[in-house]
């Protein structure tokens, strides 16, 4: 039985004990059963390939739990891998650009690798609005944390304080000035979320962003009621100022 799958299973048990450490997290005593019977398993010459599958799905199940239920700002779980393109080495695949582009200077110091997204006008001068947004697909329920790279400027005052940047998921905005990274705490009830930069009456004359990334931090009931509970706020008053628009347009009609 000492083939792939066999190796597969190793790998498996060496990934869940990096994981359980020392076994005081929450649901240590689940995941260290799954690590016994895994090794079971692997010390079972006689084990099918189907039962040492089994014993993989079961025991990278159990460690994926472990993962969610004791993540953190402090230990997060990696979701970068499900934005496309994060830091634009591939230009634009991914992206929806909106009177933004590209860039492969080096004058964006924080950059991630070579290219970079922005919008310049001349010193003084103000970009007014502009963004980058993708939708990523296949999340968790949870509270996530999107950090970015990224800058608001006026440079002939690049410590100075400017408005109108953001970056974005969903309807949730973190505002961008001097150049740095900056986090998005937000909480996702959906099995997707739209991410982004966004430019809207932005008073510098130099904005960029690069280096995208996504993490689960946790994320319990009270959390996704809250969740729930905004977006049902956000919904009646975005019906109540239609109602009112459309009642000023029928007076306005009359």
């Amino acid at each position: 039985m000492h083939g792939w799958m066999h190796g597969m299973l190793i790998s498996a048990l060496e990934e869940a004990k990096s994981y359980y450490g020392e076994g005081t997290g929450i649901g240590a005593e689940e995941l260290k059963t799954s690590i016994e019977m895994a090794l079971g398993v692997s010390n079972d010459e006689t084990a099918t390939n189907q039962i040492i599958k089994t014993a993989i799905n079961e025991l990278q199940l159990a460690t994926k739990n472990y993962r969610y239920n004791n993540a953190s700002v402090d230990s997060p779980i990696d979701f970068t891998s499900l934005i496309v393109n994060p830091s634009f080495e591939k230009d634009r695949e991914g992206w929806e650009f909106d009177e933004m582009g590209t860039q492969s200077n080096n004058a964006f110091s924080i950059k991630k690798g070579n290219v970079y997204v922005e919008k310049w006008t001349s010193k003084g001068g103000k970009v007014g609005n502009g963004s980058v947004k993708q939708t990523i697909e296949g999340l968790d329920l949870g509270v996530y944390q999107l950090k970015v790279a990224a800058q608001n400027i006026q440079e002939n005052t690049p410590s100075a304080s400017q408005s109108g940047v953001y970056i974005v998921a969903n309807d949730n905005k973190q505002e961008v000035g001097i150049r740095k990274d900056y986090t998005l705490t937000f909480t996702n009830i959906e099995s997707k979320a739209v991410i982004g930069f966004l430019a809207k009456n932005a008073t510098g004359n130099w904005i960029a962003a690069d280096n995208f990334r996504l993490y689960y931090v946790g994320g319990n009931d009270e959390d996704y009621k809250a969740e729930m509970k905004r977006y049902i706020d956000r919904a009646q008053e975005l019906v109540a100022k239609k109602m009112h628009t459309e009642n000023q347009q029928t007076l306005t009609a009359a």
